[in-house]
């Protein structure tokens, strides 16, 4: 066995095969943190782009204040309220406003609700459809068997 051992190391082909698997497993090794760090530099690369883009927008508006008096009195009245003379400047938050009115309100002991099932009241009128429709095909049974007795007659 050790003589094996000896002859098989002695031989350039068998090192460099033994040197091939051990390179495979390091590749093997080292390409999933590769993966992952493509990953995060594709990552990097999308925010550095939605860090440009924003940075040109804060250069335009910047820019656009330097240069453009209605664009100033837009930031004077929105961000610090200000109003010229005779008119009155009133803040609010959106969030603060009450909820609209609903257009019309649904009386309990209306019957039109309980009718058309609406405001918790159960269904009605498919009840009193299929009650209706199971007298009729009642009646109609039975006039079906009276005809029936009297022609047997």
């Amino acid at each position: 066995m050790l003589h094996f051992a000896r002859e098989f190391f002695r031989h350039p082909l068998s090192l460099v095969m033994l040197w091939t698997i051990g390179l495979s497993f390091v590749v093997a090794s080292r390409r999933a943190e590769l993966s992952s760090l493509r990953e995060q530099r594709a990552q990097y690369l999308s925010e550095w782009a939605a860090a440009r883009q924003e940075l040109g927008a804060l250069r335009d508006e910047r820019n656009g204040l330097l240069t453009d008096a209605a664009a100033i009195e837009a930031v004077a009245r929105e961000q610090y309220g200000f109003a010229k003379r005779g008119e009155i400047s009133t803040p609010f938050d959106a969030g603060q406003l009450p909820a609209p009115a609903p257009l019309r309100v649904a009386l309990e002991d209306d019957p039109w609700e309980r009718v058309l099932g609406r405001g918790g009241f159960p269904v009605l009128v498919p009840l009193a459809v299929l009650a209706v429709s199971a007298a009729v095909l009642a009646f109609l049974e039975s006039l079906s068997a009276a005809r029936a007795a009297d022609a047997s007659e």
